[in-house]
């Protein structure tokens, strides 16, 4: 009979540890596949050189979104719900995720001339479908818009948005409250004057200023008003903050109408509100030019209402100089249309087109019917304007941001920061980026690392890739996207190109003459923008630097390259062009909302302009992300 060692006993996987028994090994199994285990678990079961690998299911034609990305990251740190495009298996095994933010990375580098980035191309496995055999993969994916900045992205990944979103409805009977007792309690972690608009600001939206910072806003394509005429809150020898921050701030709200005349529109009724919604001034004011069109159907005004009508816009002026003195801070929604309408200056106001910014970025904008649906749960504006609403309505959303602070109503902030979820799963995390980004989500436990330049980043990233203690580095390479803006500043002038298209052809040669030849020059600029030297230079180094880290992280650990978005500074330099043309051609009217006039195509921008523009738009939005486990 042969010794009892010398039975034959069952095959035990490769490398594992002699003490591990079968029982043992069952039981880590069990647990493995509930996923309850640990890395650990995972390579006392399957040996030292067990691996994690990604399986991409993203179907042909689908592009991935930023919130799908953050999911990914969610899922893997954290063990919140898993991603339905992508699957890992032996997740467990992946305890550092590294993620590379390469805002501009031209995708069109990756696709047509790979010799520019040869790190990314040898990551992805010299080019084979899926990243076969290297472990990463491609992922076609989608900007949140074709001209939104990176720091909207930015903010978008790392910050969690809240299932819930806050209303009026949370925040209590605090409307009904005077603003002073909010201000004398100190509850309030920002006052309303520093929500007040800076001047660069105003310049930039169009406000009357007397100041000789219109010569920079002309430069920059506001709309700039001729304040001839106009009068001021402040007194001689006054500024716009005289009152010590100790003072209780006054705040009224306003809101005018406007009908069309002969020179344009022109006031026909003007209201204030106080902090709880009392009316304390409210005038139909007659225009001085013959009315045209009274516009009721968005101004509320009638014939019959201005019959009887005697005061002039002066008398009106003189009314409110008395109640508002150059210390009280106006609220409005595009408060600069009410008080070009009023030929009234005055430095402190509060916008709430700005307060509450678009996700699309400027030069876009909520209108105040839908910050009031959304934010005020309320419809106004269901029948027609009425300033005591609308005055009402931009008030009660300053008191609601008041109530919250400063990151209610801001998309990319209205939610938790990634790290502070990280924190609460015990995972640390490094942040290297600018102090912007620092400020707003190096919270919890997450360690701050503030650098200047892309190559600190890598150089400091290199240590917290190798380090065991973290688990999720956060590099953001910001340089590229920078040449690229201000590569096509300088190559996209507006009014080079408008000058360049002769007046004389385009009123000859008919409707599209001039429009065809700016689409030529926009094509030859578009070319010229991605060869451009010093992009190509800037591509080359954060490809090298993509590399250094990929090849400076252990093995099982994540890296996650996403470029964010593409060359969206240039379709933001469309905009303002197709703007301009529009304006030109029109000669800059507005339409009853206020806003430019879209309407159809002009003799500078024509249907020719208008394909480039949308291919331009598709183009900014296409990225793509590169994700994988280090073999």
């Amino acid at each position: 009979m042969a010794p009892a060692d010398s039975k034959r006993k069952r095959q035990e996987p490769p490398n594992t540890p002699p003490a591990l028994k079968r029982g043992k090994l069952k039981k880590l199994r069990k647990k493995l596949e509930q996923g309850r285990g640990t890395a650990q678990d995972c390579y006392a079961v399957y040996g030292d050189e067990a691996l994690a690998s990604i399986d991409v299911r993203v179907s042909e034609g689908r592009r991935i979104r930023v919130r799908d990305v953050q999911s990914f990251l969610l899922w893997l740190l954290a063990g919140t719900g898993a991603p339905n495009w992508v699957g890992v298996r032996n997740k467990v095994l992946v305890e550092k995720v590294v993620v590379v933010f390469a805002s501009g990375f031209l995708v069109s580098a990756l696709d047509g001339k790979p010799e520019l980035v040869p790190n990314v191309s040898r990551i992805l496995g010299a080019g084979a479908e899926g990243g076969d055999g290297t472990g990463f993969h491609r992922v076609e994916s989608l900007a949140l818009n074709s001209s939104i900045t990176p720091s909207s992205t930015v903010n978008a990944l790392l910050t969690v948005p809240n299932r819930k979103k806050k209303t009026a409805a949370d925040a209590g009977d605090f409307m009904g409250k005077p603003y002073s007792d909010d201000f004398a309690s100190g509850k309030l972690s920002v006052p309303a004057r520093q929500y007040a608009l800076t001047a660069q600001q105003m310049r930039n939206n169009g406000y009357p200023m007397a100041d000789s910072g219109m010569e920079a806003a002309a430069s920059s394509g506001a709309g700039v008003p001729n304040v001839e005429g106009f009068r001021s809150t402040a007194r001689e020898g006054e500024g716009g903050d005289a009152k010590s921050a100790l003072c209780c701030e006054r705040l009224v709200a306003m809101d005018c109408e406007m009908c069309h005349t002969k020179l344009g529109p022109e006031l026909t009724r003007v209201t204030l509100v106080g902090d709880t919604g009392e009316v304390i001034f409210d005038r139909l004011v007659k225009p001085e030019n013959e009315i045209l069109n009274y516009v009721t159907e968005f101004s509320g005004i009638t014939p019959e209402m201005l019959e009887n009508v005697t005061t002039t816009l002066k008398e009106v002026q003189d009314e409110i100089l008395a109640l508002v003195d150059a210390d009280t801070f106006l609220v409005g929604h595009s408060l600069e249309n009410d008080l070009v309408a009023l030929k009234l200056m005055h430095a402190n106001c509060i916008d709430t087109a700005l307060l509450y910014p678009h996700n699309k970025g400027p030069p876009f904008k909520f209108s105040l019917k839908s910050l009031a649906e959304r934010y005020l749960s309320k419809q106004i504006q269901v029948s027609g304007h009425n300033p005591i609403e609308d005055a009402r309505t931009a008030m009660e959303l300053l008191r609601l941001k008041l109530h919250f602070g400063p990151g209610f109503g801001e998309f990319e902030n209205d939610g938790v920061s990634i790290c502070k979820i990280l924190s609460g799963h015990k995972r640390c995390a490094t942040l290297l980026d600018r102090p912007e980004t620092l400020r707003k989500h190096a919270v919890g436990s997450a360690s701050a690392v503030l650098c200047r330049t892309d190559e600190e980043v890598c150089k400091r990233s290199l240590n917290e890739c190798k380090s065991s203690s973290v688990n999720f580095v956060w590099c953001n390479f910001t340089e590229l996207y920078s040449r690229i803006d201000e590569a096509t500043k300088a190559s996209v002038d507006v009014d080079a190109i408008l000058d360049s298209i002769s007046p004389q052809n385009t009123a000859t040669a008919g409707e599209g003459a001039g429009g065809s030849s700016i689409a030529e020059v926009l094509a030859n600029k578009q070319k010229d923008l991605e060869s451009c030297s010093e992009v190509v230079e800037e591509l080359r180094a954060l490809d090298d630097r993509i590399g250094r880290i990929h090849d400076s992280l252990p093995r099982n650990a994540a890296l996650v390259v996403v470029s964010g978005q593409g060359n969206t500074p240039y379709v933001r330099a469309l905009q303002h062009l197709r703007w301009r043309c529009r304006g030109v051609s029109r000669g800059g009217q507005k339409d009853a909302e206020g806003g430019q006039d879209e309407g159809q195509p002009t003799s500078l921008w024509d249907a020719k302009c208008e394909e480039h523009m949308l291919f331009s738009i598709k183009q900014a939005a296409q990225t793509i992300c590169v994700v994988g486990v280090k073999r």
